[in-house]
């Protein structure tokens, strides 16, 4: 029986699912939230992925994979965010903040209008 991982990254959290299709079943799903950093300007300006310790994508990875046998699994598909561009150095440390799609910067603005 063959398994498939999802993993969706999206702008507050990591999700991942294993897949067997031939019970059309979800075996195992994670989720570990994005540390995000908030009003570094003001209030509700920036919004960016802060790396805290383990990556997200690592941690709903192992999660998922100990609760099957890895053996099994045959394929692993990835989706990320759409709307944002988060900058990484080497290490794969952000290097600065990112506007990402929950920015509310404008709200005032947009009001007035």
């Amino acid at each position: 029986m063959s398994l498939y991982i999802g993993i969706d990254s999206g702008t507050q959290s990591t999700k991942a699912v294993v897949l067997d299709l031939e019970q059309k079943k979800v075996i195992a799903e994670a989720r570990a939230p994005h540390a995000l950093i908030s009003g570094l300007d003001r209030p509700a300006t920036w919004s960016s992925i802060r790396r805290t310790g383990l990556p997200p994508s690592d941690s709903v990875i192992l999660s998922v994979v100990a609760k099957v046998d890895p053996a099994r699994i045959r394929g692993i598909g990835v989706s990320g965010q759409q709307h944002g561009f988060v900058p990484l150095d080497e290490k794969g440390e952000v290097i600065r903040p990112a506007k990402l799609w929950c920015d509310t910067s404008n709200h005032g603005r947009m009001r007035r209008c």
